[in-house]
């Protein structure tokens, strides 16, 4: 478990879901490590840079953009025509990146069966708290930050809820190494029996 970075800026009750799902795992027989695994800020800062999905989709999108900008959410019409036009140089420069990056992730979670992480550090807020566009740019790129580490690499991961019947949704995140995806789902599968809520009774 990164003991860092996904870690970051959690609320109350995603900390408290999550630290109790780590606690149910010990009596288990599962032996859980925290790492500081800094090689995760190098992904982030790949994030800063822009990323691979904003230029690709403003490729695709950007006659549907000039053409029916009116239909487009206000927010995702800003961000899509704000992104700088990247060129095929930078694109293939994030790409290499991303993979050089991505392999130093792999390199240091290796010796795991897996790495556990909050899916995202925050439950979901009321539609009031999101009117103001700066609150809402911010708690986008929160809600986006844990899942785009699995994005920006070639892990995969599942996701199951861990939070107490009847309080806003926490997910617990189990990811793998690429092409480990029937170890990691043998190891989601053992999880879900011992969280307090399954995915069938949510």
């Amino acid at each position: 478990m990164p003991r860092s970075y996904v870690l970051d800026d959690m609320d109350t009750q995603v900390s408290i879901a999550f630290e109790r799902a780590l606690s149910l795992l010990a009596p288990s027989g599962a032996c859980v490590q925290e790492i500081a695994l800094s090689e995760l800020l190098e992904l982030s800062q790949l994030n800063n840079k822009g990323g691979l999905a904003p230029p690709e989709a403003y490729a695709l999108l950007r006659e549907w953009i000039t053409q029916h900008a009116h239909a487009y959410d206000p927010r995702v019409r800003s961000s899509h025509s704000s992104r700088p036009r990247s060129k095929t140089p930078r694109a293939t420069l994030n790409c290499n990146e991303r993979a050089w990056a991505s392999s130093r992730v792999s390199a240091a979670v290796a010796q795991f069966d897996a790495l556990l992480m909050p899916t995202t550090p925050s439950v979901a807020l009321r539609l009031a708290k999101l009117v103001d566009d700066a609150a809402y740019s911010r708690m986008n790129l929160l809600a986006l930050r844990n899942p785009s580490i699995s994005n920006s690499s070639t892990a995969a991961r599942s996701h199951l809820p861990c939070h107490d019947l009847g309080r806003l949704p926490v997910g617990l995140t189990i990811a793998g190494l690429h092409g480990a995806d029937r170890q990691r789902l043998s190891i989601a599968a053992a999880i879900e029996k011992i969280l307090p809520v399954s995915p069938r009774t949510c």
